[in-house]
């Protein structure tokens, strides 16, 4: 009987740790400024180099000659100056991820920020293309040069020129195509930069991210861009297309957030949903970037209970079914349990609550 009851006990410990993740001691690092150790490839993905900066309490810089992601992008430089003839954002049916500048050929194009050049080669529509990673998931692109002034795997700095201006791919006049990345998602890069003023804006001292700089800045307008609300009321002549080209969206978001789909017909006065877009502002913790570990969403802490019901039931079931008694009664053998089968009702309850997480998050 206590084996039994020690066997349900891993099973529920296992259960309600199901989001708990080892994490080695040897890969932590005691950073100053910092309550808690962090992740060497977080800190490493945090850092930048700069010189001679100090180490300051709190998380604006961390050690000798370094400085955390959301401080990057207030040290950034613009990448050429010129007029704005296209911006991000829907064009032509498509996504322009970028903002086009437009420059004459020959004219020098420059990097934003200290990285490492991670491409530079002939790319299909963006024509001669030099890709800039800047650590801290951060990544410039620079199109249409008409000449390469640096290689794949070359260190480049702040203001050092990586190319020259130009028409080479899908292009129908000199200029440079400049687009900015986060995780792999573009960013109008007007967010952090007034080109027509030639600057860095304002808003951007502060701010920790291209998602945070997009939360403050796309409610309230920027440059000529037009704020967008949590909701908009339909007009008259209205499409998706139109809307997602008014406030920089993409519809296949808009569908998503309105239960769309791209063929929907809208009517005046109809109220679509824009403020799931509007992400929480997150700034760097203590434990914040250790949470990534706990990654576990709903469909799977859903089966992994699941499972364990499971096998609880098939191990109880069958320890409940060893301790069956039987007598004859009239002529026919009846089995009487003599175990107790409470692990086994728990082991059901377990497995019937982790079929209904799987299935609720599946229809989410």
């Amino acid at each position: 009987m206590q084996k039994r009851y020690i066997v349900l006990f891993i099973v529920l410990v296992v259960i309600t740790e199901v989001r708990a993740q080892y994490v080695n001691t040897d890969s932590l690092k005691v950073v100053a400024g910092f309550e808690n150790p962090l992740l060497i490839q977080t800190f490493d993905s945090l850092y930048y180099i700069l010189p001679e900066t100090a180490i300051f309490q709190g998380n604006e810089i961390i050690q000798d000659r370094h400085i955390p992601a959301g401080r990057l992008l207030e040290q950034f430089g613009l990448p050429a100056t010129g007029k704005v003839i296209s911006r991000f954002g829907p064009r032509s049916g498509r996504m322009h991820s970028g903002t086009d500048i437009k420059l004459n050929r020959g004219d020098t194009v420059y990097a934003v920020y200290r990285g490492n050049v991670t491409r530079s080669r002939y790319y299909y529509g963006y024509g001669n293309l030099v890709v800039i990673g800047h650590n801290n998931s951060l990544e410039t692109s620079y199109a249409h040069l008409s000449e390469f002034l640096t290689k794949t795997g070359e260190t480049v700095e702040k203001g050092e020129p990586v190319g020259l201006a130009g028409r080479t791919g899908r292009a129908s006049t000199d200029h440079l195509h400049f687009e900015i990345r986060e995780s792999g998602r573009a960013f109008d890069p007007e967010l952090i930069f007034d080109f027509e003023n030639t600057k860095v804006r304002d808003e951007v001292k502060g701010t920790y991210n291209l998602t945070e700089l997009n939360q403050l800045l796309k409610p309230v307008g920027y440059s000529v861009n037009e704020p967008t609300p949590a909701t908009y009321t339909v007009q008259n002549g209205d499409s998706l297309w139109i809307i997602s080209r008014r406030f920089k969206t993409s519809i296949p978001a808009l569908c998503q957030l309105n239960n769309l789909t791209e063929n929907s017909v809208l009517r005046a006065g109809m109220k679509l949903n824009f403020i799931s877009q509007m992400q929480t502002i997150h700034r760097p913790g203590t434990l914040d970037h250790l949470h990534h570990f706990n990654s576990f969403n709903m469909k799977k802490i859903g089966l992994v209970l699941m499972i364990a019901g499971l096998i609880g039931l098939v191990y109880f079931g069958y320890q409940a079914m060893q301790a069956s008694e039987s007598f004859s009664f009239l002529g026919m053998d009846i089995a009487v349990s003599s175990a107790d089968w409470t692990p086994v009702i728990i082991s059901g309850v377990v497995a019937i609550v982790g079929i209904i997480l799987a299935l609720v998050d599946k229809k989410r």
